[in-house]
């Protein structure tokens, strides 16, 4: 496994643009609401929620999709923390 540094975005629409445009790996914050563990963007980019953010057996080292350079599909991260509110109002 290499280094990856992926764009991060604040919508997977957003993350959808840069991955076609530029050919780059994307990830996304959205809404702590959002629940789903796969869906797919208004062009039809596979979405696939952080599975170390559903799954308690689950950490970034034992995942590593976002290190994945040439994936096709967006990492969505849900907004967590103290600031969960904050950053919902900001992506929406």
């Amino acid at each position: 496994m290499g280094f990856t540094v992926n764009v991060s975005t604040e919508s997977v629409e957003y993350a959808d643009k840069v991955m076609t445009e530029y050919k780059l790996p994307a990830v996304a914050v959205v809404n702590s609401d959002k629940t789903d563990r796969f869906y797919k963007t208004e062009s039809g980019r596979k979405v696939i929620t952080c599975p170390a953010t559903i799954h308690k057996s689950v950490n970034c080292s034992t995942c590593g999709l976002c290190q994945l350079a040439d994936r096709q599909f967006i990492i969505a991260f849900p907004a967590h923390g103290v600031a969960k509110k904050t950053v919902n109002q900001i992506v929406g």
